[in-house]
């Protein structure tokens, strides 16, 4: 038969092992991919990122972080340095969690279910469960990983809509 699939051989393994030789072709050795760098000394940053990230495309992300970093650096500060409180001092400034999502954010929610929480609103959320805890800066955040205040803010992090899994917190 023309065109048969060998047996013990599927159609999608075919098309798997085409995508394969794609990437083999066109990446370079896993070697010397890079890690994401992230934000090491910007929990602001890094709470955004978090949530904006979970169910939508990375660009859509990436236009929040951008907008974000181009607003603050209009007034004069570095957003790659932004703790906590320079954060909501910024909902603040554009007028709340409307404004924030006007100027800086998109109207995506956390989910798909209907009412669901908007992204804009468990940033701000999540900010405000991490500082009352007392923690603010990134520094802050790391040094509470792995005692009893980290567990805390983990759940803290996961009582806030939409982040029940976890899948934003790690």
């Amino acid at each position: 038969m023309s065109g048969a699939v060998p047996a013990g051989n599927t159609s999608e393994d075919t098309d798997l092992e085409k995508v394969l030789a794609t990437c083999h072709d066109r990446l370079p050795p896993p070697a010397q991919w890079a890690a994401f760098a992230g934000y090491p000394d910007s929990l602001a940053l890094s709470v955004i990122d978090a949530i904006w990230s979970v169910g939508t495309r990375y660009a859509i992300t990436t236009g929040v972080i951008n907008r974000y970093i181009a607003a603050r650096r209009l007034m004069g500060a570095d957003a790659m340095g932004d703790d906590l409180t320079d954060l909501l001092s910024f909902y603040d400034h554009l007028g709340g969690i409307d404004g924030f999502i006007q100027n800086i954010g998109t109207r995506n929610r956390v989910s798909t279910q209907p009412g669901a929480t908007l992204k804009g609103a468990a940033v701000q959320e999540a900010a405000t469960a991490l500082l009352s805890l007392d923690i603010n800066t990134a520094a802050q955040f790391r040094a509470a990983a792995t005692t009893n205040l980290g567990d805390e803010a983990r759940t803290a992090w996961t009582a806030v809509p939409g982040q029940s899994s976890g899948v934003s917190w790690r």
